[in-house]
């Protein structure tokens, strides 16, 4: 699973500290899906618990989430599952007391890709991507 957090530095934004940082890398490498399905795969929980746990503590800070997916299959399908899965995701947050204000979601299917089938590492990702969307998240904070 790709899931990228880019933060945006120092635009008016408080500076996070190793255990918030420890956060986001672990939505970032432990966010799953099951395959074919905008349903997030229980393992993913404590993970996006640290997330949600992070944004209650920044209240300065949104959440952008956007939806990619491969190549593989019916673009309308690949549009639909990084809809689902981007929304899965806001979704589950918001159950844990984020405000829906404070998330943003946009999904590409397959018309943005973050990765190509076009190396070996490339591919690893792809094969990943299969079972669950590409993810491409920014932390950002309020002006």
């Amino acid at each position: 699973m790709l899931f990228r957090w880019n933060l945006i530095p120092n635009q008016g934004c408080p500076v996070l500290s190793a255990a918030q940082q420890t956060a986001i890398d672990k939505a970032y490498k432990s966010l799953e899906f099951e395959t074919g399905k905008g349903v997030i795969v229980s393992s993913s929980f404590p993970s996006l618990d640290m997330l949600a746990a992070l944004m209650q503590e920044k209240t300065d800070m949104n959440l952008l989430i956007e939806g990619h997916t491969d190549n593989v299959g019916d673009d309308n399908s690949n549009m639909k599952l990084s809809e689902d899965r981007a929304k899965a995701v806001s979704t589950y947050l918001i159950k844990k007391g984020i405000g829906s204000t404070r998330i943003e979601v946009k999904y590409f299917g397959e018309t943005k890709p973050i990765a190509t089938n076009e190396t070996e590492h490339a591919c690893g990702i792809m094969t990943t991507m299969i079972k669950s969307s590409s993810f491409s998240c920014a932390l950002t904070c309020n002006k």
